[in-house]
């Protein structure tokens, strides 16, 4: 049997090392490598229904009354095509991390140990996979082997033949990892009460809206590890 191929591809909003939000979103989106071609097609069929030009990246911060219907229907489109997948992070509160303490003065290691919690819950040992992080937020190659370890060595694939390789990649040339960033600055848009404050963009509201219709209570509460369409784990840091 054809061993079957899963690409993973990473991005982040509200940055860890940015000090002025107290809530990062970490997200993950991923399909089977053989469907990516469908996936990019069905995508960028969109984009020249709404004119918005070929080079013009998928971005939570571009999202406004002038792109709405472009962003609803590419919202729309993520959970009716039944090929993606979305898994998330949702870290409420990283004033409180303590890197002298845990991290060995290093803030780049809890960077490192949130990845490996996004994506140890989308392995699984039975498929293959590659993974993608935005190059901007993924500079130490040290770091990302050492990683590819761990995750590797949970799964008991010593040799590493289930985690082909976790590789940077600019966000520009892939829809994928734009749609990870899409749907991470929903979230952080979410969880730190936005949605909620009037002046607030009413264009963002109503993919919000969208994505709440789809999940319903999840969108606050979480969901289930085992969720396979949009998966959020809300990671709380322990109060010192």
């Amino acid at each position: 049997m054809e061993e079957t191929i899963i690409d993973i591809f990473c991005d982040e909003s509200c940055h860890l090392k940015n000090k002025d939000f107290t809530v990062t979103v970490m997200g993950a989106v991923y399909c089977e490598k053989k469907n990516k071609p469908i996936i990019y097609e069905e995508i960028r069929k969109i984009k020249r229904k709404y004119k918005i030009g070929m080079q013009s990246e998928i971005k939570w911060t571009k999202v406004c009354n002038s792109k709405i219907n472009f962003y609803k229907e590419l919202t729309e489109y993520f959970f009716k095509s039944k090929l993606l997948s979305f898994r998330s992070i949702v870290i409420s509160n990283k004033d409180k991390v303590n890197d002298k303490k845990y991290n060995n003065g290093d803030p780049n290691l809890l960077y490192y140990k949130m990845y490996y919690l996004l994506l140890d819950g989308i392995i699984d040992i039975k498929n293959k996979y590659r993974i993608f992080l935005d190059v901007e937020n993924a500079k130490q190659t040290k770091k990302l082997e050492k990683l590819q370890e761990v995750l590797c060595n949970n799964k008991y694939d010593f040799m590493q033949d289930k985690i082909d390789g976790i590789w940077q990649i600019d966000s520009k040339s892939s829809e994928l990892v734009q749609l990870a960033d899409f749907f991470s600055g929903a979230l952080a848009f979410y969880h730190r009460g936005l949605y909620d404050k009037e002046d607030s963009s009413k264009a963002k509201k109503e993919i919000i809206d969208i994505i709440s219709d789809n999940i319903g209570p999840s969108l606050k509460r979480g969901t289930p590890r085992n969720e396979e369409l949009f998966n959020i784990f809300l990671f709380k840091l322990r109060d010192e």
